[in-house]
């Protein structure tokens, strides 16, 4: 969904971690492009494939993830790094080593500038 019909923010379907979960791509300037991931990456390794998606038996016995269809979030996540080998910066929920990147010290909302 483009929200002001320009490109600029867009509202993207990214299906797999819960239904109707939803990302964010904003153009910053003609050359900069960041993508809001939300939860549809839990760890950057995911995105480098050094790591898969979590699952883990409980204890029925039941095999459970952290996503709600997991094929339909490696679908995700493959976009993803899609955007990011295109030079999209991916930012997503629990990111810590971006949170913890000393140049974004002042990106966060509310931060003085």
């Amino acid at each position: 969904m483009d929200i002001f019909g320009d490109g600029s923010l867009l509202i993207v379907n990214a299906p797999g971690h819960l239904p109707g979960h939803i990302n964010i791509l904003a153009r910053v300037t003609d050359d900069h492009q960041i993508y809001m991931a939300g939860d549809a990456c839990h760890d950057r390794r995911l995105l480098t494939g050094e790591k898969s998606i979590g699952e883990w038996d409980d204890a029925d016995g039941h095999t459970c993830c952290i996503h709600a269809n997991r094929s339909e979030a490696e679908a995700t996540i493959e976009r993803i790094k899609q955007l990011e080998k295109q030079g999209v910066e991916i930012i997503f929920a629990h990111d810590f080593e971006w949170e913890n990147e000393p140049s974004n010290e002042g990106r966060f909302f509310g931060a003085a500038q």
